[in-house]
Protein backbone atom coordinates (compact mmCIF):
# COMPACT_ATOMS: atom_id res chain seq x y z
CA UNK A 1 0.00 0.00 0.00
CA UNK A 2 1.00 3.66 -0.34
CA UNK A 3 1.44 3.71 3.46
CA UNK A 4 4.63 1.70 2.86
CA UNK A 5 5.93 4.69 0.89
CA UNK A 6 5.79 7.62 3.28
CA UNK A 7 6.22 11.03 1.66
CA UNK A 8 8.42 13.46 3.54
CA UNK A 9 7.26 17.06 3.82
CA UNK A 10 10.83 18.10 2.99
CA UNK A 11 10.57 16.57 -0.48
CA UNK A 12 10.98 18.98 -3.39
CA UNK A 13 11.54 18.76 -7.13
CA UNK A 14 13.74 20.80 -9.45
CA UNK A 15 12.88 20.43 -13.13
CA UNK A 16 15.56 21.16 -15.72
CA UNK A 17 14.59 22.15 -19.25
CA UNK A 18 16.17 20.88 -22.49
CA UNK A 19 18.72 23.72 -22.36
CA UNK A 20 19.97 22.59 -18.96
CA UNK A 21 18.39 25.48 -17.07
CA UNK A 22 16.14 25.35 -14.01
CA UNK A 23 12.55 25.56 -15.28
CA UNK A 24 10.67 25.26 -12.00
CA UNK A 25 10.86 24.17 -8.37
CA UNK A 26 7.96 22.30 -6.79
CA UNK A 27 7.68 21.93 -3.01
CA UNK A 28 5.65 19.46 -0.95
CA UNK A 29 2.45 21.51 -0.53
CA UNK A 30 2.18 22.41 -4.22
CA UNK A 31 2.83 18.77 -5.10
CA UNK A 32 0.09 17.47 -2.79
CA UNK A 33 -2.42 19.96 -4.22
CA UNK A 34 -1.67 18.50 -7.65
CA UNK A 35 -2.05 14.98 -6.28
CA UNK A 36 -5.51 15.84 -4.93
CA UNK A 37 -6.69 17.08 -8.37
CA UNK A 38 -5.66 13.84 -10.05
CA UNK A 39 -7.06 11.64 -7.26
CA UNK A 40 -10.47 13.20 -7.70
CA UNK A 41 -10.43 12.24 -11.37
CA UNK A 42 -9.57 8.57 -10.74
CA UNK A 43 -11.49 8.08 -7.48
CA UNK A 44 -13.84 5.51 -9.02
CA UNK A 45 -10.92 3.23 -9.97
CA UNK A 46 -9.47 0.75 -7.50
CA UNK A 47 -7.05 -2.16 -7.94
CA UNK A 48 -6.71 -1.19 -11.60
CA UNK A 49 -3.81 -0.36 -13.88
CA UNK A 50 -3.58 3.34 -14.77
CA UNK A 51 -1.22 4.48 -17.52
CA UNK A 52 0.76 7.71 -17.61
CA UNK A 53 1.94 9.01 -20.97
CA UNK A 54 3.64 12.39 -21.15
CA UNK A 55 7.18 13.78 -21.30
CA UNK A 56 9.10 13.63 -18.01
CA UNK A 57 7.86 16.44 -15.75
CA UNK A 58 6.91 16.95 -12.07
CA UNK A 59 3.30 16.29 -13.11
CA UNK A 60 4.24 12.62 -13.55
CA UNK A 61 5.34 12.44 -9.93
CA UNK A 62 1.98 13.86 -8.85
CA UNK A 63 0.18 11.32 -11.04
CA UNK A 64 2.16 8.38 -9.61
CA UNK A 65 1.41 9.41 -6.03
CA UNK A 66 -2.29 9.90 -6.82
CA UNK A 67 -2.51 6.48 -8.47
CA UNK A 68 -0.85 4.72 -5.54
CA UNK A 69 -2.90 6.60 -2.93
CA UNK A 70 -6.08 5.52 -4.71
CA UNK A 71 -4.94 1.88 -4.41
CA UNK A 72 -4.15 1.41 -8.08
CA UNK A 73 -0.95 0.50 -9.93
CA UNK A 74 0.80 2.65 -12.53
CA UNK A 75 2.53 1.94 -15.83
CA UNK A 76 4.47 4.44 -17.92
CA UNK A 77 3.90 4.45 -21.69
CA UNK A 78 6.35 6.57 -23.74
CA UNK A 79 4.39 9.31 -25.58
CA UNK A 80 5.81 8.49 -29.01
CA UNK A 81 2.46 8.70 -30.85
CA UNK A 82 -1.26 8.56 -30.14
CA UNK A 83 -1.54 5.24 -32.00
CA UNK A 84 1.27 3.65 -30.00
CA UNK A 85 -0.08 4.83 -26.65
CA UNK A 86 -3.60 3.56 -27.37
CA UNK A 87 -2.36 0.19 -28.62
CA UNK A 88 -0.20 -0.24 -25.51
CA UNK A 89 -3.13 0.63 -23.25
CA UNK A 90 -5.24 -2.01 -24.99
CA UNK A 91 -2.49 -4.63 -24.75
CA UNK A 92 -1.85 -3.96 -21.07
CA UNK A 93 -5.59 -3.77 -20.25
CA UNK A 94 -5.28 -0.27 -18.83
CA UNK A 95 -8.36 1.11 -17.11
CA UNK A 96 -7.53 4.82 -17.32
CA UNK A 97 -4.99 6.82 -19.27
CA UNK A 98 -3.50 10.07 -17.97
CA UNK A 99 -1.85 11.72 -20.95
CA UNK A 100 -0.75 14.97 -22.50
CA UNK A 101 -1.06 13.72 -26.10
CA UNK A 102 -4.24 11.58 -26.17
CA UNK A 103 -7.12 14.06 -26.01
CA UNK A 104 -10.46 13.58 -24.22
CA UNK A 105 -13.21 15.74 -22.76
CA UNK A 106 -11.97 15.19 -19.20
CA UNK A 107 -9.04 17.52 -18.66
CA UNK A 108 -7.14 19.34 -15.92
CA UNK A 109 -4.19 21.68 -15.73
CA UNK A 110 -1.75 20.21 -13.21
CA UNK A 111 1.50 21.99 -12.35
CA UNK A 112 1.19 23.98 -15.56
CA UNK A 113 0.61 20.95 -17.81
CA UNK A 114 -2.72 20.25 -19.49
CA UNK A 115 -3.50 16.56 -19.07
CA UNK A 116 -6.38 14.42 -20.33
CA UNK A 117 -8.12 11.50 -18.61
CA UNK A 118 -9.37 8.69 -20.85
CA UNK A 119 -11.39 5.96 -19.13
CA UNK A 120 -11.46 2.63 -20.95
CA UNK A 121 -13.00 0.13 -18.53
CA UNK A 122 -12.50 -0.97 -14.96
CA UNK A 123 -10.21 -3.95 -15.49
CA UNK A 124 -9.28 -4.99 -11.98
CA UNK A 125 -5.85 -6.58 -11.51
CA UNK A 126 -6.33 -10.09 -10.14
CA UNK A 127 -2.86 -10.01 -8.55
CA UNK A 128 -4.17 -7.45 -6.04
CA UNK A 129 -6.00 -10.32 -4.39
CA UNK A 130 -2.60 -11.86 -3.56
CA UNK A 131 -0.56 -8.75 -2.73
CA UNK A 132 -0.81 -4.97 -3.39
CA UNK A 133 0.70 -4.11 -6.79
CA UNK A 134 2.78 -0.93 -7.13
CA UNK A 135 3.60 -0.70 -10.84
CA UNK A 136 3.92 -2.61 -14.10
CA UNK A 137 7.05 -2.51 -16.23
CA UNK A 138 8.25 -4.26 -19.38
CA UNK A 139 11.51 -6.19 -19.51
CA UNK A 140 13.97 -5.10 -22.20
CA UNK A 141 14.21 -8.62 -23.62
CA UNK A 142 17.83 -9.19 -22.56
CA UNK A 143 16.72 -12.20 -20.51
CA UNK A 144 14.63 -13.59 -23.37
CA UNK A 145 11.30 -12.55 -24.87
CA UNK A 146 10.06 -9.23 -23.39
CA UNK A 147 7.70 -9.78 -20.48
CA UNK A 148 5.20 -7.67 -18.59
CA UNK A 149 6.19 -7.57 -14.91
CA UNK A 150 3.74 -6.61 -12.15
CA UNK A 151 5.82 -5.38 -9.23
CA UNK A 152 4.33 -5.60 -5.72
CA UNK A 153 5.34 -3.23 -2.93
CA UNK A 154 6.96 -6.28 -1.32
CA UNK A 155 9.43 -6.42 -4.23
CA UNK A 156 10.45 -2.78 -4.59
CA UNK A 157 10.28 -1.40 -1.03
CA UNK A 158 13.12 -3.61 0.32
CA UNK A 159 15.35 -1.85 -2.24
CA UNK A 160 14.32 1.51 -0.83
CA UNK A 161 14.83 0.53 2.80
CA UNK A 162 18.19 -1.09 2.01
CA UNK A 163 19.55 1.88 0.05
CA UNK A 164 18.36 4.46 2.59
CA UNK A 165 20.39 2.73 5.29
CA UNK A 166 23.33 1.58 3.15
CA UNK A 167 24.06 5.00 1.65
CA UNK A 168 22.99 7.13 4.67
CA UNK A 169 20.85 9.29 2.40
CA UNK A 170 19.62 12.59 3.88
CA UNK A 171 17.13 15.34 2.99
CA UNK A 172 20.14 17.44 1.95
CA UNK A 173 20.98 14.99 -0.84
CA UNK A 174 20.17 15.77 -4.49
CA UNK A 175 19.02 12.64 -6.33
CA UNK A 176 19.39 12.75 -10.10
CA UNK A 177 16.20 11.55 -11.81
CA UNK A 178 17.53 11.02 -15.32
CA UNK A 179 16.72 7.33 -15.88
CA UNK A 180 14.00 6.66 -18.46
CA UNK A 181 10.65 6.01 -16.77
CA UNK A 182 10.33 2.76 -18.72
CA UNK A 183 13.43 1.47 -16.86
CA UNK A 184 12.77 0.44 -13.25
CA UNK A 185 15.81 2.16 -11.65
CA UNK A 186 13.79 5.35 -12.22
CA UNK A 187 11.37 4.11 -9.54
CA UNK A 188 14.26 3.72 -7.09
CA UNK A 189 15.31 7.34 -7.69
CA UNK A 190 11.77 8.62 -7.17
CA UNK A 191 10.87 6.52 -4.12
CA UNK A 192 14.17 7.30 -2.36
CA UNK A 193 13.66 11.03 -2.76
CA UNK A 194 9.99 10.87 -1.67
CA UNK A 195 10.66 8.83 1.46
CA UNK A 196 13.78 10.72 2.58
CA UNK A 197 12.68 14.23 1.63
CA UNK A 198 15.65 14.72 -0.70
CA UNK A 199 15.63 16.98 -3.74
CA UNK A 200 14.64 15.18 -6.96
CA UNK A 201 16.51 16.66 -9.92
CA UNK A 202 14.28 15.87 -12.93
CA UNK A 203 16.03 15.61 -16.28
CA UNK A 204 14.14 15.07 -19.52
CA UNK A 205 14.81 12.13 -21.83
CA UNK A 206 15.88 14.59 -24.51
CA UNK A 207 18.53 16.12 -22.29
CA UNK A 208 19.72 12.70 -21.09
CA UNK A 209 20.38 11.71 -24.71
CA UNK A 210 22.96 14.56 -24.88
CA UNK A 211 25.74 13.33 -22.57
CA UNK A 212 27.66 16.61 -22.52
CA UNK A 213 24.55 18.51 -21.40
CA UNK A 214 23.71 15.80 -18.84
CA UNK A 215 27.17 16.11 -17.34
CA UNK A 216 26.78 19.90 -17.10
CA UNK A 217 23.46 19.49 -15.26
CA UNK A 218 24.89 16.91 -12.88
CA UNK A 219 27.67 19.30 -11.92
CA UNK A 220 25.69 22.57 -12.03
CA UNK A 221 22.88 21.34 -9.76
CA UNK A 222 25.21 19.46 -7.35
CA UNK A 223 23.75 15.95 -7.73
CA UNK A 224 24.97 13.79 -4.85
CA UNK A 225 23.26 10.48 -5.76
CA UNK A 226 23.41 9.21 -9.35
CA UNK A 227 22.47 5.97 -11.10
CA UNK A 228 23.52 5.25 -14.68
CA UNK A 229 24.72 2.52 -16.99
CA UNK A 230 28.45 2.13 -17.70
CA UNK A 231 27.77 2.93 -21.36
CA UNK A 232 26.24 6.29 -20.49
CA UNK A 233 29.10 7.08 -18.11
CA UNK A 234 31.61 6.44 -20.89
CA UNK A 235 29.83 8.96 -23.12
CA UNK A 236 30.30 11.84 -20.70
CA UNK A 237 32.98 14.32 -21.81
CA UNK A 238 36.48 13.80 -20.46
CA UNK A 239 36.53 17.27 -18.89
CA UNK A 240 33.29 16.55 -17.02
CA UNK A 241 34.51 13.15 -15.79
CA UNK A 242 37.62 14.78 -14.37
CA UNK A 243 35.40 17.16 -12.36
CA UNK A 244 32.98 14.41 -11.29
CA UNK A 245 35.80 12.36 -9.77
CA UNK A 246 37.75 15.33 -8.43
CA UNK A 247 38.27 15.61 -4.69
CA UNK A 248 36.05 18.72 -4.66
CA UNK A 249 33.12 16.93 -6.32
CA UNK A 250 29.84 16.91 -4.40
CA UNK A 251 28.81 13.60 -5.98
CA UNK A 252 28.72 11.19 -3.08
CA UNK A 253 27.13 7.99 -4.42
CA UNK A 254 27.47 6.63 -7.98
CA UNK A 255 25.64 3.42 -8.83
CA UNK A 256 26.63 1.65 -12.06
CA UNK A 257 24.48 -1.23 -13.23
CA UNK A 258 22.74 -2.90 -16.12
CA UNK A 259 26.00 -3.84 -17.84
CA UNK A 260 29.49 -5.14 -17.06
CA UNK A 261 31.26 -2.99 -14.47
CA UNK A 262 33.82 -0.62 -16.12
CA UNK A 263 36.83 -1.03 -13.82
CA UNK A 264 39.38 -0.25 -16.54
CA UNK A 265 37.57 2.90 -17.61
CA UNK A 266 37.22 4.20 -14.06
CA UNK A 267 40.91 3.68 -13.35
CA UNK A 268 41.71 6.55 -15.73
CA UNK A 269 39.86 9.04 -13.50
CA UNK A 270 40.18 7.82 -9.93
CA UNK A 271 42.88 9.29 -7.70
CA UNK A 272 43.72 9.20 -4.01
CA UNK A 273 41.66 12.33 -3.52
CA UNK A 274 38.48 10.96 -5.14
CA UNK A 275 35.60 11.14 -2.67
CA UNK A 276 32.89 9.52 -4.80
CA UNK A 277 31.73 6.13 -3.53
CA UNK A 278 31.23 3.91 -6.58
CA UNK A 279 29.06 0.81 -6.45
CA UNK A 280 28.46 -2.10 -8.78
CA UNK A 281 24.72 -2.87 -8.63
CA UNK A 282 23.17 -5.96 -10.16
CA UNK A 283 19.54 -6.80 -10.83
CA UNK A 284 16.91 -7.94 -13.29
CA UNK A 285 13.49 -6.46 -13.98
CA UNK A 286 11.85 -9.81 -13.25
CA UNK A 287 12.73 -9.15 -9.59
CA UNK A 288 12.46 -5.36 -9.72
CA UNK A 289 14.73 -3.57 -9.23
CA UNK A 290 18.23 -4.23 -7.80
CA UNK A 291 19.28 -7.54 -6.25
CA UNK A 292 22.83 -6.93 -4.99
CA UNK A 293 25.40 -4.21 -4.41
CA UNK A 294 29.16 -4.04 -3.97
CA UNK A 295 31.41 -1.01 -3.45
CA UNK A 296 34.30 -0.83 -5.90
CA UNK A 297 37.76 -0.05 -4.62
CA UNK A 298 40.30 1.75 -6.73
CA UNK A 299 42.78 -0.67 -8.28
CA UNK A 300 40.38 -3.61 -8.53
CA UNK A 301 40.40 -5.03 -12.06
CA UNK A 302 37.44 -7.28 -11.35
CA UNK A 303 34.54 -6.75 -9.00
CA UNK A 304 31.96 -9.27 -7.81
CA UNK A 305 28.22 -8.58 -7.96
CA UNK A 306 28.10 -8.12 -4.20
CA UNK A 307 25.93 -9.46 -1.43
CA UNK A 308 22.16 -9.83 -1.88
CA UNK A 309 20.07 -6.86 -0.79
CA UNK A 310 17.33 -6.96 1.81
CA UNK A 311 14.84 -9.86 1.41
CA UNK A 312 16.89 -11.29 -1.48
CA UNK A 313 18.75 -14.60 -1.78
CA UNK A 314 20.98 -16.11 -4.47
CA UNK A 315 21.50 -19.64 -5.75
CA UNK A 316 23.61 -20.94 -8.64
CA UNK A 317 22.28 -23.87 -10.67
CA UNK A 318 24.33 -26.69 -12.21
CA UNK A 319 24.85 -24.70 -15.44
CA UNK A 320 26.29 -21.74 -13.55
CA UNK A 321 23.15 -19.61 -13.99
CA UNK A 322 22.28 -17.23 -11.17
CA UNK A 323 18.82 -17.66 -9.64
CA UNK A 324 17.18 -15.03 -7.43
CA UNK A 325 14.89 -15.99 -4.58
CA UNK A 326 13.52 -14.53 -1.37
CA UNK A 327 10.36 -12.61 -0.53
CA UNK A 328 10.63 -10.22 -3.50
CA UNK A 329 8.54 -12.14 -6.04
CA UNK A 330 6.87 -10.40 -8.97
CA UNK A 331 4.14 -11.45 -11.42
CA UNK A 332 5.45 -12.34 -14.88
CA UNK A 333 2.82 -12.03 -17.59
CA UNK A 334 0.14 -12.26 -14.90
CA UNK A 335 1.55 -15.30 -13.08
CA UNK A 336 3.35 -15.20 -9.73
CA UNK A 337 7.02 -16.05 -10.31
CA UNK A 338 8.43 -19.33 -9.08
CA UNK A 339 10.38 -19.51 -5.86
CA UNK A 340 13.62 -19.06 -7.84
CA UNK A 341 13.72 -16.69 -10.80
CA UNK A 342 16.27 -17.49 -13.55
CA UNK A 343 18.32 -14.42 -14.46
CA UNK A 344 19.87 -15.66 -17.70
CA UNK A 345 23.26 -14.60 -16.29
CA UNK A 346 26.22 -16.93 -15.81
CA UNK A 347 28.25 -16.38 -12.65
CA UNK A 348 31.36 -17.91 -11.15
CA UNK A 349 31.56 -18.61 -7.43
CA UNK A 350 35.12 -18.14 -6.16
CA UNK A 351 36.70 -19.74 -3.09
CA UNK A 352 35.78 -16.62 -1.14
CA UNK A 353 32.11 -17.34 -1.87
CA UNK A 354 31.82 -14.17 -3.97
CA UNK A 355 29.91 -14.29 -7.25
CA UNK A 356 31.44 -12.84 -10.40
CA UNK A 357 29.38 -12.09 -13.49
CA UNK A 358 30.76 -14.02 -16.49
CA UNK A 359 28.20 -13.16 -19.16
CA UNK A 360 24.81 -14.16 -20.48
CA UNK A 361 23.67 -17.74 -20.94
CA UNK A 362 23.06 -16.92 -24.61
CA UNK A 363 26.64 -15.62 -24.96
CA UNK A 364 27.55 -19.25 -25.63
CA UNK A 365 26.98 -19.68 -29.36
CA UNK A 366 28.07 -22.12 -32.06
CA UNK A 367 29.76 -20.77 -35.17
CA UNK A 368 30.57 -23.30 -37.90
CA UNK A 369 30.17 -26.08 -35.36
CA UNK A 370 32.61 -24.48 -32.89
CA UNK A 371 31.36 -23.26 -29.49
CA UNK A 372 32.30 -19.66 -28.82
CA UNK A 373 31.92 -17.57 -25.66
CA UNK A 374 31.29 -13.93 -26.57
CA UNK A 375 32.15 -12.67 -23.10
CA UNK A 376 35.59 -14.32 -23.23
CA UNK A 377 36.26 -12.56 -26.53
CA UNK A 378 35.29 -9.17 -25.09
CA UNK A 379 37.40 -9.73 -21.95
CA UNK A 380 40.43 -10.58 -24.09
CA UNK A 381 39.93 -7.61 -26.38
CA UNK A 382 39.44 -5.09 -23.57
CA UNK A 383 42.81 -6.10 -22.09
CA UNK A 384 44.53 -4.84 -25.25
CA UNK A 385 46.19 -1.43 -24.98
CA UNK A 386 44.26 1.27 -26.82
CA UNK A 387 40.89 -0.49 -26.54
CA UNK A 388 38.43 1.47 -24.41
CA UNK A 389 35.49 -0.91 -24.67
CA UNK A 390 34.17 -3.69 -26.88
CA UNK A 391 31.03 -5.72 -27.59
CA UNK A 392 30.89 -9.05 -29.43
CA UNK A 393 27.66 -10.14 -31.10
CA UNK A 394 26.79 -13.41 -32.80
CA UNK A 395 25.57 -12.64 -36.32
CA UNK A 396 22.90 -15.09 -37.53
CA UNK A 397 24.82 -17.96 -35.89
CA UNK A 398 27.34 -17.63 -38.72
CA UNK A 399 29.99 -15.31 -37.34
CA UNK A 400 31.22 -13.19 -34.45
CA UNK A 401 31.18 -9.45 -35.08
CA UNK A 402 33.28 -7.32 -32.76
CA UNK A 403 32.46 -3.66 -32.20
CA UNK A 404 35.35 -1.71 -30.71
CA UNK A 405 35.87 1.77 -29.38
CA UNK A 406 39.55 2.64 -29.15
CA UNK A 407 42.34 4.95 -30.13
CA UNK A 408 44.27 2.89 -32.68
CA UNK A 409 43.70 3.62 -36.37
CA UNK A 410 44.31 -0.01 -37.33
CA UNK A 411 42.53 -1.86 -34.56
CA UNK A 412 42.33 -5.15 -36.50
CA UNK A 413 46.09 -5.54 -36.87
CA UNK A 414 46.66 -4.47 -33.28
CA UNK A 415 44.23 -7.12 -32.02
CA UNK A 416 45.68 -9.80 -34.31
CA UNK A 417 49.06 -9.30 -32.64
CA UNK A 418 47.78 -9.38 -29.07
CA UNK A 419 44.91 -11.85 -28.70
CA UNK A 420 44.90 -15.63 -29.32
CA UNK A 421 43.48 -16.82 -32.67
CA UNK A 422 40.59 -18.62 -30.94
CA UNK A 423 39.24 -15.24 -29.79
CA UNK A 424 39.75 -13.35 -33.01
CA UNK A 425 36.38 -12.24 -34.47
CA UNK A 426 35.21 -12.68 -38.05
CA UNK A 427 34.59 -8.96 -38.47
CA UNK A 428 35.67 -5.82 -36.62
CA UNK A 429 33.72 -2.58 -36.66
CA UNK A 430 35.52 0.43 -35.12
CA UNK A 431 33.21 2.99 -33.50
CA UNK A 432 33.73 6.49 -32.15
CA UNK A 433 30.65 6.30 -29.87
CA UNK A 434 28.23 3.62 -28.73
CA UNK A 435 24.57 3.90 -29.77
CA UNK A 436 22.35 3.71 -26.68
CA UNK A 437 18.75 2.64 -26.25
CA UNK A 438 16.28 4.60 -24.14
CA UNK A 439 17.48 2.79 -20.99
CA UNK A 440 21.05 3.99 -21.46
CA UNK A 441 22.37 0.57 -22.46
CA UNK A 442 24.26 -0.14 -25.68
CA UNK A 443 21.71 -0.70 -28.45
CA UNK A 444 22.78 -4.03 -29.98
CA UNK A 445 20.14 -3.89 -32.70
CA UNK A 446 21.57 -0.53 -33.79
CA UNK A 447 25.07 -2.04 -33.85
CA UNK A 448 23.96 -4.83 -36.18
CA UNK A 449 22.27 -2.31 -38.46
CA UNK A 450 25.54 -0.35 -38.68
CA UNK A 451 27.40 -3.54 -39.56
CA UNK A 452 24.90 -4.68 -42.18
CA UNK A 453 24.71 -1.23 -43.78
CA UNK A 454 28.49 -1.17 -44.17
CA UNK A 455 28.50 -4.54 -45.93
CA UNK A 456 25.58 -3.70 -48.19
CA UNK A 457 27.73 -0.99 -49.80
CA UNK A 458 29.38 -3.62 -52.04
CA UNK A 459 27.96 -3.34 -55.57
CA UNK A 460 27.98 -5.88 -58.37
CA UNK A 461 30.65 -3.96 -60.26
CA UNK A 462 32.91 -4.13 -57.16
CA UNK A 463 33.01 -7.93 -57.03
CA UNK A 464 36.18 -8.38 -59.09
CA UNK A 465 38.14 -5.92 -56.93
CA UNK A 466 36.71 -7.40 -53.70
CA UNK A 467 37.85 -10.90 -54.71
CA UNK A 468 41.22 -9.51 -55.81
CA UNK A 469 41.82 -8.38 -52.21
CA UNK A 470 41.89 -12.08 -51.30
CA UNK A 471 44.21 -13.03 -54.16
CA UNK A 472 41.38 -14.32 -56.35
CA UNK A 473 41.42 -13.44 -60.07
CA UNK A 474 38.03 -13.78 -61.72
CA UNK A 475 39.68 -14.63 -65.07
CA UNK A 476 42.62 -16.86 -64.23
CA UNK A 477 40.97 -18.67 -61.35
CA UNK A 478 37.50 -19.41 -62.74
CA UNK A 479 38.01 -23.17 -62.59
CA UNK A 480 40.00 -23.09 -59.34
CA UNK A 481 38.36 -24.09 -56.08
CA UNK A 482 38.45 -21.78 -53.09
CA UNK A 483 40.02 -24.64 -51.16
CA UNK A 484 42.93 -24.83 -53.61
CA UNK A 485 43.37 -21.05 -53.41
CA UNK A 486 43.86 -21.33 -49.64
CA UNK A 487 40.75 -19.39 -48.59
CA UNK A 488 40.61 -19.56 -44.78
CA UNK A 489 37.41 -19.71 -42.77
CA UNK A 490 38.03 -16.14 -41.56
CA UNK A 491 38.41 -14.82 -45.11
CA UNK A 492 35.43 -16.88 -46.26
CA UNK A 493 33.34 -15.24 -43.55
CA UNK A 494 34.51 -11.78 -44.60
CA UNK A 495 33.53 -12.57 -48.20
CA UNK A 496 30.14 -13.78 -47.01
CA UNK A 497 29.55 -10.43 -45.29
CA UNK A 498 30.45 -8.49 -48.44
CA UNK A 499 28.71 -10.61 -51.08
CA UNK A 500 25.71 -12.32 -49.51
CA UNK A 501 23.28 -9.51 -50.32
CA UNK A 502 24.15 -9.81 -54.04
CA UNK A 503 23.18 -13.48 -54.41
CA UNK A 504 20.48 -14.52 -56.86
CA UNK A 505 19.00 -16.71 -54.10
CA UNK A 506 18.67 -14.66 -50.89
CA UNK A 507 18.49 -17.72 -48.62
CA UNK A 508 21.51 -19.46 -50.11
CA UNK A 509 24.11 -20.48 -47.48
CA UNK A 510 27.19 -18.81 -48.86
CA UNK A 511 29.66 -19.64 -46.09
CA UNK A 512 29.46 -23.47 -46.39
CA UNK A 513 29.72 -23.01 -50.16
CA UNK A 514 32.95 -21.00 -49.86
CA UNK A 515 34.42 -23.54 -47.43
CA UNK A 516 33.55 -26.52 -49.62
CA UNK A 517 36.44 -28.38 -51.28
CA UNK A 518 34.63 -28.43 -54.64
CA UNK A 519 33.21 -24.90 -55.04
CA UNK A 520 34.98 -22.86 -57.73
CA UNK A 521 35.33 -19.18 -58.47
CA UNK A 522 33.24 -19.68 -61.59
CA UNK A 523 30.49 -21.25 -59.47
CA UNK A 524 30.45 -18.16 -57.25
CA UNK A 525 30.27 -15.83 -60.26
CA UNK A 526 27.27 -17.82 -61.45
CA UNK A 527 25.55 -17.38 -58.11
CA UNK A 528 26.22 -13.66 -58.39
CA UNK A 529 24.94 -13.38 -61.99
CA UNK A 530 28.48 -12.70 -63.15
CA UNK A 531 29.35 -15.77 -65.18
CA UNK A 532 32.54 -14.98 -67.08
CA UNK A 533 33.14 -11.68 -65.29
CA UNK A 534 36.55 -10.12 -65.81
CA UNK A 535 38.92 -8.74 -63.24
CA UNK A 536 39.85 -5.10 -63.75
CA UNK A 537 43.55 -5.89 -63.82
CA UNK A 538 43.40 -8.54 -66.55
CA UNK A 539 40.89 -7.22 -69.03
CA UNK A 540 43.72 -5.62 -71.05
CA UNK A 541 45.65 -8.90 -71.25
CA UNK A 542 42.96 -11.34 -72.31
CA UNK A 543 42.52 -10.32 -75.93
CA UNK A 544 44.61 -11.06 -78.99
CA UNK A 545 45.90 -8.13 -81.03
CA UNK A 546 43.67 -7.34 -84.01
CA UNK A 547 45.57 -6.72 -87.22
CA UNK A 548 42.74 -6.52 -89.73
CA UNK A 549 39.47 -4.72 -89.21
CA UNK A 550 36.73 -4.59 -91.81
CA UNK A 551 33.64 -2.42 -91.50
CA UNK A 552 30.20 -3.97 -91.50
CA UNK A 553 28.27 -3.51 -94.74
CA UNK A 554 24.56 -2.95 -95.02
CA UNK A 555 21.98 -1.49 -92.71
CA UNK A 556 21.25 -3.29 -89.47
CA UNK A 557 18.68 -2.74 -86.81
CA UNK A 558 20.27 -2.60 -83.37
CA UNK A 559 18.96 -3.42 -79.91
CA UNK A 560 20.50 -3.30 -76.44
CA UNK A 561 21.75 -6.76 -75.45
CA UNK A 562 23.81 -5.80 -72.40
CA UNK A 563 25.53 -2.80 -70.90
CA UNK A 564 28.45 -2.16 -68.57
CA UNK A 565 29.69 1.06 -66.96
CA UNK A 566 33.48 1.09 -67.51
CA UNK A 567 33.85 4.22 -65.37
CA UNK A 568 36.15 5.53 -68.13
CA UNK A 569 35.99 7.91 -71.07
CA UNK A 570 35.67 5.85 -74.29
CA UNK A 571 37.20 7.72 -77.21
CA UNK A 572 36.72 5.17 -80.01
CA UNK A 573 34.22 3.39 -82.24
CA UNK A 574 32.91 0.04 -80.95
CA UNK A 575 34.09 -2.94 -83.06
CA UNK A 576 32.71 -6.44 -83.50
CA UNK A 577 35.38 -9.02 -84.35
CA UNK A 578 34.57 -12.73 -84.71
CA UNK A 579 31.57 -12.33 -82.47
CA UNK A 580 33.46 -10.35 -79.83
CA UNK A 581 32.51 -6.78 -78.95
CA UNK A 582 35.53 -4.51 -78.46
CA UNK A 583 36.05 -0.90 -77.55
CA UNK A 584 39.31 1.04 -77.46
CA UNK A 585 40.16 3.66 -74.85
CA UNK A 586 43.24 5.77 -75.39
CA UNK A 587 46.14 3.37 -76.18
CA UNK A 588 44.84 0.22 -74.49
CA UNK A 589 42.16 -2.32 -75.25
CA UNK A 590 39.51 -2.34 -72.54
Amino acid sequence: MINELSISERFRMVAVDDDGERSETIHFRELMDAVWIIRERIASQQHCLIAISMPKHPTIVAAIIAILQSQNAFVYVPPSSVEFVESECARLRVSTLISSIVFSDATEVVLGVKIYFTVYSQNRIEAFEVTPICYVIETSGTTGKPKSVMVPYSAIMPNIRDFRARFSLLPSDVILHSTALSFDPSVVELFLALSIGSELLIVSDSLRSRPAMLADVLLKFHASFVQMTPSLLKLLPHSALVKIFDEKSVLRILLLGGEAFPSKFLSHYISEGTRVNIFNVYGVTEVSCWASCRQWKSGEDEVDIGDPLLDTTFRVDSAGQLLIGGQRRCFLDGQLAEEWTPTGDVVERRCSGKLFWKGRCDDQIKVNGIRVNLTEIVNAVERVDGVYSAIAIGWRNKAVVLFVKGQHADIANNLRKQIPPKWFPHAIVPLSEWPLNRHGKVDRDALLKIFEQQNSLTKREDIASVLANYGIDTIKHQTATFHSLGLTSLYATELMFKLEHLLKEPNFSLLPFLLSETSTVGDLLGLLHLDGALSSDDRSECFETITEISPLKGIYESSLIWEWDSLKCIDATPIVHEGTFRIHQYNRWT
